[in-house]
């Protein structure tokens, strides 16, 4: 795991790089935007260089890979927003997807890779896809330690739970992007597959690393559905498998965040390790109690200055398997090794909600799972009926597995935030996303 300073010497030493190679970087302009030709461009490209697609509107098949390189992938988009955070951007450059994904990013060690100003189309077919790894935009990387951006972009998917990126391994950040559709059973970004092992037990293995650069980052972006089927499920952030991500400044319209715990794999593990600060969330059917901000069913989290609205419960917990018999995990009763068993009912059960780093990465070696319990304060919630709602109160006990305040003193002890904005999107003042206009939000950090 980078620490904060590693962090920062990463960054200068890219940058140093970057100057002292910047008379041999080049841009290279695709010539059209076909797929085949913004193949050819990515091929022709060395570290450091800009492929930039021209404006269109064109489709593609198959996915332009970038591979072992570090290099730019650049429309002429950029995104914006009006106060009431409906799209304002200038998208010239369409990409209609007519296979399940449109950019794939596999990178390695010391690597910077962006994908910036391009808006995507078409019905991929999202975590329904072979091997549930379509969107369109995926990112590999299963040494879990080069970095990537993704900005400036526009994701309006199509297709039934159709998805607009799945990120497999890698930590990097997705930034000024504009995701909307009207499924109602989609999800716009999946957070997955951490390690070699593809079902996330590595990533377990390593510190839950609150505040540092170890996580997918998700900032200033907005995240809007336009379904109006009660009880649907319109997922903005899905993850598992050891899954880790930071969402901040970020608006959710419609829209709620969902961690698996390790129920959902097989054997794929659970989601890991979860910050929320600083968003709103909007749910506009107020009579659709159905919904929650935050479905939370595995690993740990830190939620804190956000604004929520119009929702049955801020977050609910629930740890699946205490309940029902899950695929390659069975059923959480004190008779499986790989869960805690310090009581007849098989608490804590192997990922569940408050739980943190494992001993080992193997089934028979992953306990003891150390305790890090979840925490929610100073949250605003305007027209919502409880702040946590759980379906088996007896595993996720207050004090134990979570600490809830309205104020800060649920606080985690010494945490800080990592770097806002994230370094790789090359600073700037930090801005939080404008409220509606029809709401008056507190506890949100200007």
């Amino acid at each position: 795991m980078i620490s904060r300073n590693g962090w920062m010497a990463l960054i200068l030493a890219v940058v140093f790089l970057a100057v002292g190679a910047s008379a041999e970087a080049a841009t290279i302009d695709a010539a059209n935007c076909m797929l085949s030709s913004v193949q050819s461009a990515v091929n022709s490209a060395s570290n450091g260089d800009i492929v930039r697609i021209p404006n269109g509107s064109c489709t593609w098949s198959s996915p332009v890979t970038i591979t072992n390189k570090s290099i730019t992938l650049k429309g002429n988009g950029v995104y914006a927003v009006d106060a009431n955070h409906a799209d304002r951007g200038t998208w010239p450059l369409t990409i209609t997807l007519a296979g399940n994904t449109g950019v794939s990013i596999s990178g390695q060690t010391g690597q910077v890779i962006r994908v910036t100003g391009i808006h995507f189309t078409g019905p991929s077919t999202g975590y329904w896809g072979p091997g549930g790894d379509s969107g369109s935009v995926t990112v590999r990387d299963t040494n879990r330690s080069n970095s990537w951006r993704i900005d400036n972009c526009r994701f309006s998917p199509t297709g039934l739970a159709s998805a607009a990126m799945h990120i497999k391994y890698g930590y990097g950040v997705i930034d000024h992007c504009y995701f909307t559709t009207a499924d109602c059973d989609g999800i716009f970004v999946r957070v997955s597959r951490y390690g070699p092992s593809g079902v996330g037990a590595e990533s377990f293995t390593d510190p839950v690393g609150f505040g540092t650069s170890s996580f997918v980052f998700f900032e200033n972006n907005v995240f809007r559905r336009t379904c109006t089927i009660p009880n649907s499920s319109p997922e903005a952030i899905d993850t598992q498998g050891g899954g880790r991500w930071v969402a901040r400044y970020c608006y959710f319209y419609d829209s709620f965040l969902f961690t698996h715990g390790s129920e959902s794999g097989d054997p794929e593990r659970g989601g890991y390790a979860i910050e929320i600060y600083n968003n709103i969330f909007y749910w506009h059917l107020p009579a659709d109690r159905y919904h929650t901000a935050f479905y939370l069913r595995g690993g740990t989290t830190l939620v804190y200055n956000n604004s929520f609205t119009n929702f049955g419960a801020m977050c609910r917990t629930w740890v699946r398997r205490a309940e029902e018999p899950m695929r390659t995990f069975g059923l959480c009763d004190g008779t499986r090794p790989w869960d805690g068993n310090t009581s007849p009912t098989g608490y804590p059960c192997l990922d569940q909600v408050g739980r943190g780093r494992a001993s080992g990465s193997s089934l028979s070696a992953v306990q003891p799972q150390e305790s890090y319990p979840a925490r929610f304060w100073s949250n605003t919630l305007v027209n919502v009926e409880g702040p946590l709602w759980h379906n088996n109160p007896s595993y996720t006990v207050e004090g134990r597995d979570y600490f809830y305040s309205a104020d800060a003193s649920a606080r985690l002890p010494g945490y800080t935030p990592f770097t806002y904005p994230h370094p790789l999107t090359g600073g700037g003042s930090p801005t939080a996303v404008a409220p509606p206009l029809h709401l008056h939000v507190e506890g949100i950090v200007q």
